[in-house]
């Protein structure tokens, strides 16, 4: 990863991450970095204050996007060859520890791409690909709870509030 002054357009860092990172987004906290390594379907969990690593996780098969819920609990994470989503709560509390962990991964359809959620951080869609539709997940249950058709080859996906 690189770590760049956006006013003086200077790189200031350079920092390691795991192979083919693709899903890379700033914890709402502020203090981690989530980047999602497609070519070693893992999740790298950064310090952004010194950059070090403080927890790897397994995922899916070529992990590609990553998003969090708007409170910051959850992290999703559409794994495009296994064709599911990791669900990583990110304040997990285990023997005392609190770190992030994959508490599911649901199927979706073929080839998952964008995720969003809505502003209530209720619902999250999902962009299959291959399946030409979109996952809704009730994010009380962490379950899949319809589709709907998009048309050919949904990818990104954005959610609208009028």
């Amino acid at each position: 990863m690189t770590v760049v002054d956006v006013e003086s357009e200077r790189v200031l860092n350079h920092f390691p991450v795991g192979r083919g990172p693709e899903g890379v987004a700033v914890h709402p906290n502020g203090k981690e970095l989530y980047v999602a390594n497609q070519d070693d379907n893992n999740l790298y969990v950064i310090d952004t204050a010194t950059l070090e690593v403080l927890h790897k996780r397994r995922l899916g098969t070529c992990p590609v996007r990553l998003v969090f819920s708007p409170d910051g609990r959850y992290a999703l994470i559409p794994n495009r060859e296994s064709g599911d989503l990791s669900i990583i709560e990110t304040a997990f509390k285990l023997k005392d520890m609190v770190r992030p962990w994959e508490v599911k991964r649901i199927r979706v359809g073929v080839w998952p791409g964008g995720v969003v959620f809505n502003p209530e951080g209720t619902k999250a869609f999902v962009a299959n690909n291959k399946t030409n539709d979109i996952s809704v997940i009730n994010m009380e249950t962490l379950e899949e709870e319809a589709r709907i058709p998009a048309g050919i080859h949904p990818d990104g996906i954005a959610y609208l509030v009028k």
